[in-house]
């Protein structure tokens, strides 16, 4: 009984390390309303929520995968903004995630300007004063826990070429999942045998 215990818990380890050095991918596609009529996003990520991008400088083939990372800072930040998410891009992301369905394609070009206004990013720091969605962030209550997809490519020599940061709410990777509920059921199996 107690080999089983022992192959059990060296089994949890093992898979562990596994997981912790498989890099995740995201594969990003055209936004769900259709063709941006700006530059940047939305994108559709994972088939799964759409985001924004945080920098101008960084550009993505669209319909690609990509290695990533979730990060609160923004990696390697090239168009000359902030290396953090700013309160009110926090604020815009969760107000466009809040009302998805009412925004129309305008509508959702409109926020990708205010939030690269938001980074600083050049050639749009103080640029949409007009903005509606701009005016309007900082006045925004509900604002979720919003974090950075900093993506990436490599190539055949494992040289990694930074791609670019987009919104993300924190949402768990597969991996971590998988860990947990291997390790619910190691603990609902060790307990039952005591």
């Amino acid at each position: 009984m107690k080999k089983k215990i022992v192959l059990l818990v060296l089994s949890f380890l093992f898979a562990s390390v596994v997981f912790a050095q498989a890099m995740p991918t995201y594969y990003v596609e055209e936004g769900l309303v259709g063709p941006r009529t700006t530059a940047g996003g939305p994108f559709l990520v994972n088939n799964l929520f759409e985001s924004f991008c945080i920098e101008t400088g960084e550009f993505l083939t669209l319909n690609q995968s990509y290695y990533g990372s979730i990060s609160s800072e923004v990696m390697y930040s090239t168009g000359g903004g902030l290396t953090y998410i700013n309160d009110n891009t926090a604020r815009l992301y969760s107000y466009f995630l809040d009302n998805l369905a009412s925004l129309d394609n305008a509508e959702r070009g409109l926020i990708q300007l205010a939030i690269w206004d938001y980074q600083d990013q050049v050639g749009y720091d103080g640029t949409q004063g007009a903005n509606q969605f701009y005016i309007d962030a900082p006045g925004y209550e509900k604002t979720y826990n919003v974090y950075a997809l900093n993506l990436w490519s490599a190539d055949l020599q494992n040289q990694r070429t930074k791609k670019q940061s987009l919104l993300i709410t924190m949402v768990p990777e597969p991996g971590m999942l998988l860990l947990l509920g291997l390790g619910l059921i190691g603990l609902a199996g060790l307990k039952r045998k005591m």
